[in-house]
């Protein structure tokens, strides 16, 4: 049985719809946070139906065969730029998107309206949409985190490979602007385009699936290695990083924190007031120390930091700096509740080949220094210089 041009572009835009529902579906399922493809499943759903209205094209009137299938088209397109961009949390040049539906736009308007010839529309609509899909391929490989995964190279080989698509077909028109632009006319290597349309349309949104299961996984995994309460790492992630690091003979320095009082805290303003102020302290320890450092949540009020390439001297630098910011915090328990509070730190520089947990036991011992001379300060090990607290 031989496939003529109208079954193939039917059967593309029933094969759309049939992704587009899967993919609603899915993310419905999915209850973590929006990975984009319910509006990833809408755009395949605007491919479709631009594609059928094109099989009904001589059918219907030309503002729903010609403008409102071309439409349709320029906005699965737009969507299938948006969806990875929500998925990879990734900012785009809404500029460029503007210019490209500007471009297809105008030459739909002019030929319906100004009477030019639909050869000029069919060059500025498959620009535009070359543009949108090939800029689509350029935001993923911005967005995705590295090494890259064989999926995010599937999704933006095939946005890519069709970008390159419609800028050939728009360049053919181009220079034979006699060539028939209807699809449903169109026979012989025509049929292969659309055939590669129908893998685009399945090899994408597989790809996309894909992206969304492995950054599932990564997420599990990344929780996995995280205090709930906090948001800093766990113990048990805190050690596999810092033992890797000790194995490699790294230099860091390690910070033992603890909170001033804390139990007094607890039982004036109880439990869930304790743990405003230890997801307080949580947040400013990430926030003042680099991206690379590694601080964790070490147990109650207790925090652990790893300072990266830091001797215990610059380590004193920046410790000193968290102790004067939460000197000068105030945290609001609730509306009627405003509370202050100190820390009290211990610094440890790791030797090469040292053990880990010697490095921790010596910045323990200097937090605890530090508290028996009056909490509110630091205390290094090496050398016992102290920050003595303000007045």
């Amino acid at each position: 049985m031989r496939l003529d041009s109208p079954t193939l572009i039917f059967s593309i835009g029933i094969l759309s719809l049939l992704m587009a529902f899967i993919t609603w579906t899915f993310q419905g399922a999915i209850a973590e946070r929006n990975y984009g493809l319910k509006t990833w499943s809408v755009g395949i759903s605007c491919v479709g139906m631009s594609l059928i209205l094109n099989f009904l094209r001589g059918e219907l009137h030309p503002i729903f065969g010609i403008l409102g299938a071309n439409a349709s088209l320029m906005a699965g397109g737009t969507l299938g730029l948006i969806a990875p961009a929500i998925f990879y949390q990734a900012k785009f040049s809404k500029s460029i998107v503007v210019m490209a539906l500007s471009v297809g736009s105008a030459s739909l308007l002019a030929y319906y309206f100004l009477d030019f010839s639909i050869a000029l529309a069919m060059v500025g609509v498959c620009l535009s949409m070359a543009v949108v899909l090939i800029y689509s391929a350029v935001v993923v490989y911005r967005g995705s985190s590295k090494p890259i995964s064989f999926s995010t190279h599937a999704f933006a080989l095939s946005m890519g490979v069709m970008g390159m698509t419609y800028f050939a077909r728009a360049a053919v028109v181009g220079v034979n602007p006699n060539v028939s632009v209807a699809p449903v006319t169109l026979a012989g290597t025509h049929q292969s385009v659309l055939i590669f349309g129908a893998l685009f349309v399945v090899c994408s949104s597989m790809s996309f699936y894909s992206m969304v299961q492995e950054e599932q996984q990564r997420e599990i995994r990344e929780r996995a290695k995280r205090d709930p309460l906090t948001g800093l790492f766990n113990r048990r992630a805190f050690f596999e990083s810092a033992e890797k690091l000790a194995e490699e003979k790294m230099l860091f320095s390690i910070v033992m924190i603890d909170i001033d009082y804390f139990k007094l805290i607890n039982d004036t303003h109880g439990h869930l007031g304790g743990d405003v102020v230890l997801n307080f302290t949580g947040r400013l320890i990430s926030n003042m120390f680099r991206v690379d450092d590694i601080p964790c949540r070490f147990g109650g009020e207790e925090f652990c930091v790893l300072i990266r390439n830091c001797n215990e001297q610059q380590a004193l630098q920046h410790v000193s700096s968290l102790v004067e910011k939460f000197r000068q915090s105030v945290i609001r328990l609730s509306e009627s509740a405003d509370v202050t509070i100190t820390i009290s730190a211990g610094i440890s520089e790791h030797s090469p080949g040292q053990k880990l947990l010697k490095t921790i036991q010596a910045a323990d011992a200097a937090l605890y220094s530090a508290k028996n001379r009056g909490r509110n300060q630091v205390q290094c090990f090496g050398d016992a210089v102290a920050i003595k607290p303000t007045e």
